[in-house]
């Protein structure tokens, strides 16, 4: 079986290996982080086979600088991220994209992470990373409002100076 995760200590890790360790622990996989390439058409039938041995539906892409960089590489990623929401929805998964820092960059006078989800389909998750928002300076509810019920997933952590109770964050739990 081949390895879809390899650890800090250099171990190499299959589907079933983590769904065990999940399993043991009474944890269940609720998402994973994805390079591109791990949803090209050679490599989605595995990435889905794979996070079905985990009970994860959610394969989010997490962050693509060099696809964030232009008008034009946004546009292709769109329908890339597109074409394979479209592929993954007919085994009942869900294809998403997480942001980082970067992604908040200004690209041609606008929001790289705007134009990318003014480009997709309503179909693909908006993973909002709260710390890397915060942190770009951005106030993520914005894009909660604008692109509504596109979050099917949320990454919530803490970073040095954004704490759960800092301003930015207690708005997302009232």
């Amino acid at each position: 079986t081949a390895f879809i995760y390899k650890d800090a200590a250099g171990k190499e890790w299959s589907a079933q290996e983590l769904k065990k360790l999940l399993d043991d622990n009474k944890l269940k996989c609720c998402g994973i982080h994805l390079t591109p390439g791990a949803l090209a058409d050679d490599k989605l039938q595995i990435t889905i086979d794979n996070n079905k041995v985990l009970g994860n539906k959610f394969l989010n892409i997490a962050s693509a600088q060099k696809e964030m960089k232009s008008a034009e590489t946004i546009k292709t990623f769109a329908e890339f991220l597109n074409a394979q929401s479209d592929k993954a929805a007919a085994q009942a998964m869900l294809v998403g994209y997480h942001c980082h820092g970067g992604d908040f960059a200004m690209v041609d006078g606008r929001m790289a992470y705007e134009m990318l989800f003014e480009q997709l389909k309503p179909a693909v998750n908006m993973q909002v990373d709260i710390g890397h928002a915060l942190n770009a300076k951005v106030d993520p509810v914005v894009y909660f409002k604008k692109f509504a019920g596109r979050a099917k997933t949320v990454h919530l952590r803490e970073t040095e100076d954004k704490k759960f109770d800092s301003p930015g964050y207690s708005e997302l739990f009232q």
